[in-house]
C-alpha cells in the first residue's frame, strides 16, 4: 500500500511540475521574436567581398602594427621574398631564446 501511495504522490508530482514548466515555457516562447507582436526594424544589408579583400598583396607599404627594424617574409617553396624591410642590412643579434627555439622546432619537429 505505501508503495501505491508513494508512486500516486510522485505522479502527482511530476504532472503538476510539467504543468508549471509548461506555463512558462509557453510564456518564454510568446516572448521571442518569431512568435511575438514586436517586428523587427533591422534589415540584413547585402555585401559583396572578393578574395582581393583579406589579400596581405593587395595592401601595399608596411603592414600595420609592425614595429621591426627590419623583416623577410619568404615564400619556402619558390624562396621568392614576398614582403621585405631593411632584410639585407646587418643588425644585431636577435633574443636567443628566439633563434634556439627555432632551431629546436626545426631540428625535432616534423616538417
Amino acid at each position: 500500500m505505501q508503495k501505491i501511495v508513494s508512486f500516486f504522490l510522485l505522479g502527482i508530482s511530476l504532472i503538476l511540475l510539467f504543468l508549471s514548466s509548461t506555463n512558462r515555457l509557453s510564456y518564454a516562447i510568446r516572448s521571442f521574436p518569431p512568435y511575438c507582436s514586436v517586428q523587427s526594424s533591422l534589415t540584413a544589408q547585402e555585401q559583396t567581398l572578393t578574395g582581393a579583400d583579406y589579400s596581405i598583396l593587395s595592401k601595399k607599404g608596411k603592414p600595420d602594427g609592425m614595429y621591426a627594424k627590419a623583416y623577410c617574409l619568404l615564400d619556402a617553396d619558390s624562396k621568392r621574398t614576398l614582403l621585405g624591410s631593411n632584410e639585407n642590412e646587418q643588425m644585431p643579434m636577435a633574443s636567443t631564446t628566439k633563434i634556439m627555439t627555432c632551431i629546436l622546432a626545426l631540428e625535432n619537429g616534423k616538417m
